[in-house]
């Protein structure tokens, strides 16, 4: 039996026990709550602190990036002006220089057309003078008889020989201006 009652007694120890450790279970349940409150407190905050470093660093980034464009914008506004600054000297130099060629061009044309016009009024002169002299010629031909003739054939034969290197000469001084005008036209272009 007595063992039987330590048994039993050990029982309703384990009871009390049982009970006691229930009770201080249930006494800290209210710590545990607030305990668990408490860290799901910490969690939220520690998450909306996250959230908002997140927030901001990707805030700091994009004014970064932002900035890091607009430089680059700004660079390259600043060599797109200087291309078209050089673009617009090496534009005018190219236009100074083909203006002083054809400066020059028109004054060796000028030149040559003053040349062949001397040439022509030379030519003409000449052959103002050698008509002249035929019809000087002719007019003492008329007065001999059968010298004068013969003279006169010769005269005219002169005359046409003449004429001819006219038209020739006024032939070839029109093909040299026409080729003249061609290499300077050339020239310019």
């Amino acid at each position: 039996m007595g063992s039987e009652s330590l048994s039993l007694d050990q029982k309703l120890r384990n009871i009390d026990y049982g009970l006691i450790e229930r009770v201080q279970v249930e006494r800290a349940m209210p710590f545990k709550t607030l305990e668990e409150r408490m860290m799901k407190y910490k969690r939220e905050q520690d998450k909306k602190y996250q959230e908002d470093l997140d927030k901001e660093v990707k805030r700091l980034r994009d004014f970064e990036v932002s900035k890091l464009r607009m430089e680059e914008a700004q660079k390259y506004r600043e060599k797109l002006n200087e291309f078209t600054e050089q673009m617009e000297r090496m534009h005018l130099d190219n236009v100074r220089e083909l203006k002083t060629r054809e400066n020059e061009v028109v004054s060796r044309i000028k030149e040559k057309e003053r040349m062949v016009e001397q040439a022509a009024y030379e030519h003409r002169q000449k052959v103002l003078k050698d008509e002249e002299m035929l019809r000087f010629k002719e007019s003492e031909i008329t007065k001999s008889a059968e010298i004068e003739v013969i003279q006169a054939r010769q005269e005219k034969e002169k005359a046409m020989k003449l004429q001819q290197e006219y038209e020739g000469k006024i032939s070839e001084m029109t093909n040299i201006k026409l080729k003249l005008e061609k290499t300077m036209a050339d020239e310019i272009s």
